[in-house]
């Protein structure tokens, strides 16, 4: 919905549909200090022809409104443009435009990591990550995504623009690019996740666990609960017996062999068994 003010610029938030209730989130344990959240390929809109409130615009504009110092800032050095769950709206009136141009940090729900424009510049998609931020928005938008629920964007931004005699509008030069907020019904009916790409679920270990050989300690200690399991009875009867997520296996700092199931993380000791407790220990010693 445009919002008209005293300036040459139009407050504009690309959204068809008021914001609908948030889904009630289901309780998901995890270790403390993990970090949970998805990557996923988003379309955050099209150029070229009108969206549902009869706008067009512009790839060149927004090329330019992304190369804007903050955005780029934001993208290279800030960890991402964030994005809110759902445009702001006010209680009453018009909502001022302070808070228009102000992304609040307790509402944040997603990150834009990187964008490209693509197919001829008639699309703009961007990679995407929820917000760990226990049962905020960015949690709810992670456990929508997993629940089945295909989440879409609206632009948030300061443009010129022009009124036509039909009642369609035509952005007429850059603006500013405020962020991108997930809503429910986008103008750009484009503007969904990419269903055809990966949805990847990323996980990151507690500080405690970090080495500077992160990626390859990993790898090896990954390697290393597999084989534990392919040796222990115990192991395999327990994880079979609670549906365990086989993906999820690894060893924590104790030797415990641990995985998530639909009741939380499960921890397994491996010290216990001897010949197995032993070779854990030799190697980890090893690539420590």
């Amino acid at each position: 919905m445009p919002i008209k003010n005293n300036y040459d610029f139009y407050a504009v938030m690309e959204q068809t549909t008021p914001e609908q209730a948030a889904v009630k989130v289901i309780k998901e344990e995890k270790q403390d200090g993990e970090l949970r959240f998805l990557r996923y390929r988003q379309c955050l809109q099209s150029f070229g022809h009108r969206n549902r409130n009869k706008r067009l615009w512009q790839a060149s504009h927004l090329k330019a409104m992304l190369k804007h110092p903050w955005v780029v800032q934001q993208l290279e050095q800030k960890g991402g443009l964030p994005g809110e769950n759902g445009h702001p709206a006010a209680e009453s009136g018009e909502i001022s435009m302070e808070r228009l141009c102000k992304v609040d940090p307790n509402n944040i729900c997603l990150l834009l990591k990187s964008y490209s424009f693509e197919n001829n510049d008639t699309m703009l998609f961007g990679v995407v990550e929820t917000i760990d931020d226990g049962n905020g928005p960015g949690n709810r938008l992670m456990r929508n995504i997993l629940q089945g629920i295909v989440p879409a964007v609206s632009c948030r931004t300061l443009v010129p623009q022009r009124k036509n005699p039909d009642g369609s509008i035509d952005v007429t030069g850059p603006g500013r690019l405020i962020c991108y907020d997930r809503v429910f019904t986008p103008s750009h009916e484009e503007a969904f996740m990419d269903t055809n790409a990966k949805v990847e679920k990323v996980t990151i270990g507690a500080p405690s666990d970090v080495t500077t050989q992160a990626p390859a300690f990993e790898c090896a200690v990954k390697d290393l609960a597999n084989w534990a399991y392919n040796k222990s009875d115990t192991a395999k009867f327990i994880l079979e017996g609670m549906d365990a997520c086989m993906e999820s296996l690894n060893l924590d700092k104790d030797l415990n062999l641990t995985a998530k199931t639909n009741d939380g993380r499960i921890y397994i000791p491996m010290r216990h068994e001897d010949d197995i407790g032993k070779a854990i220990d030799f190697y980890m010693r090893g690539i420590r």
